[in-house]
């Protein structure tokens, strides 16, 4: 796989990760090293990790029934840029469990958080705040 001096620098500039710390992340999501990444090929799915790595994961609970994925991203998408968004179901029957996750750019958290917890949406009032990373499972 071959990845461009001029993707790299996009992907510098836009994320402010310094340069030594980028080609790692990058070196690791495309599977090369510093002698492959030359031309001009670019990965369509590089744009959506870069994003994931710069991204924060807030829990969303107490949401209605019924709220779709889309509904979720589009309520949260007035406040910042969704990355991400998810709504946790039961195994058993697809049923919503009433809560989700939506991914949000790093600089938006706090205020995401401060504008969206308390709301109501769809009837009931969300409670929104920063996910706490998943319990490893034995």
């Amino acid at each position: 796989m071959i990845f461009g001096n001029h993707h790299f620098q996009y992907y510098k500039e836009r994320t402010r990760i310094p340069g030594t710390v980028l080609e790692i992340i990058l070196d690791r999501l495309l599977g090369i090293g510093n002698h492959e990444r030359t031309g001009p090929y670019h990965p369509p799915f590089l744009e959506r990790e870069v994003s994931r790595l710069m991204s924060k994961t807030l829990y969303v609970g107490n949401l209605p029934w019924g709220t779709t994925e889309d509904e979720l991203a589009n309520f949260f998408s007035t406040y910042a840029t969704v990355v991400s968004s998810r709504i946790i179901t039961d195994r058993d029957s697809g049923r919503s469990r009433g809560y989700g996750f939506v991914e949000v750019e790093e600089e938006d958290v706090e205020r995401v958080i401060t504008a969206t917890n308390g709301v109501d949406l769809g009837g009931r009032e969300i409670i929104v705040n920063e996910a706490k990373p998943r319990p490893t499972r034995m």
